[in-house]
């Protein structure tokens, strides 16, 4: 199936598909792209942080070779419409491994398996602080040293730009069908990473693609 097809393909989706059709080819390829630029081959054991209807899973799941995808999603409605009309073609000779954790709870999801690249991607544009510190602490558990962290961000904006200061994830979920967005200064995001052994990787700034939100890449020390 071509993407053009598959773009055409999302009006029949009955839930939320994680972010605007229109896009869709935008956000998808600028992702991909991203963690290639980073260093991704097939042989890459990739983890792929609210992995949504699989906008991003469908491809990755093509190029990586098998059992080397996974994604976590607790919007499990969301996840298995991605399945039947994005992925189906590689559920069974990829074998990707997909859990519904909503505590970000990696290691007890898919055991002792180490990550070489993670990405999340709008993901950090809806937690809370302590989601944020919680994602980084499991994380921290199935990384290694060098594990690359790719995440996308929404700064603040405007004179009276803030923080999200609430305690609960904002926006839609598994829970609520109320959008909302998390902003949150670069600086917070590479603060909040420092404590569990991830410090900000420079020098991509200027190589990968930006699609909607800002990218941060992170590294595990």
């Amino acid at each position: 199936m071509r993407l053009d097809d598959i773009v055409k393909s999302l009006a029949s989706f009955r839930n939320f598909t994680g972010g605007p059709n229109d896009r869709f080819a935008d956000v998808t390829f600028a992702t991909f792209y991203s963690l290639c630029i980073l260093g991704m081959t097939p042989k890459s054991r990739v983890l792929d942080i609210g992995c949504g209807a699989l906008r991003n899973g469908f491809l990755l799941m093509n190029y990586l070779e098998k059992d080397m995808y996974y994604g976590v999603e607790p919007n499990t409605a969301m996840m298995d419409e991605g399945k039947d009309k994005l992925a189906k073609p590689f559920l069974q000779d990829k074998t990707p491994n997909l859990s519904d954790t909503d505590q970000f709870d990696f290691k007890g999801s898919f055991g002792d398996v180490v990550f070489d690249f993670a990405f999340a991607r709008s993901v950090f544009t809806h937690t809370s602080k302590s989601q944020m510190d919680l994602c980084f602490k499991e994380l921290a558990k199935v990384s290694r040293p060098g594990t690359i962290f790719l995440l996308s961000y929404k700064p603040p904006t405007g004179i009276f730009g803030g923080e999200y200061k609430g305690k609960n994830w904002i926006g839609r979920s598994h829970e609520s069908s109320t959008p909302g967005i998390a902003h949150y200064k670069k600086e917070t995001i590479v603060a909040a990473g420092k404590p569990h052994g991830f410090r900000e990787l420079q020098g991509f700034d200027h190589r990968i693609l930006q699609a909607l939100q800002e990218w941060l890449v992170l590294e595990k020390t």
